[in-house]
């Protein structure tokens, strides 16, 4: 129940929340070694190989703390949908919009976990929405992590895209403007 108080807390702070003018960006390295960090004992009682293949002066465009709870949220589903010994590959790559001439960052939190239906894709970010409800009591969380990056994400000019496949694993893009 409390994680739960917690989650809706931190939703409703983002979404009312305006950005300090001197905590716009983040070095993405540093904020995702953090968030990493943030949930070893997970991933090390699951045994779980966390590959991070990122550029150390890649700057984007989101307040430090929100961005390690991207992290967090998106890395913590994969650690907990994933089997003992899984593997996630987090990697960026440097993408320009030429409708709009903005350079953006797309980073790939990639994992080997059970994978997504095609069906529940859409409705991931949706507050609440759980694709199983009897496994989502055994491995926990509120149904609002998702719906949490998907808020970060706006709040700061960027989105989430989710592709997945049953029983080969999920990525989740995030794109998100880059800082100069």
């Amino acid at each position: 129940m409390n994680s739960l108080i917690d989650d809706l807390l931190s939703l409703s702070s983002i979404e009312n929340k305006k950005t300090n003018e001197n905590d716009q960006f983040c070095n993405l390295l540093n904020t995702v070694k953090i968030g990493i960090n943030s949930l070893e004992s997970k991933i090390l009682k699951k045994k779980i190989n966390v590959d991070i293949n990122l550029d150390q002066s890649l700057l984007v465009g989101c307040p430090h703390e929100e961005f390690i709870q991207v992290v967090v949220n998106i890395v913590n589903n994969a650690v907990k949908y994933s089997k003992d010994g899984a593997k996630i590959l987090i990697k960026a790559r440097e993408k320009m919009n030429t409708s709009n001439m903005t350079e953006y960052v797309e980073i790939s939190f990639k994992d080997n976990g059970i994978g997504i239906a095609e069906e529940h894709i859409s409705r991931l970010t949706e507050r609440f929405y759980r694709v199983d409800s009897a496994r989502s009591k055994e491995v926990g969380g509120t149904g609002l992590g998702l719906s949490i990056v998907k808020h970060i994400l706006n709040k700061n000019m960027g989105f989430i895209d989710i592709k997945s496949e049953v029983g080969k694993g999920s990525e989740f893009l995030i794109t998100i403007p880059k800082h100069a």
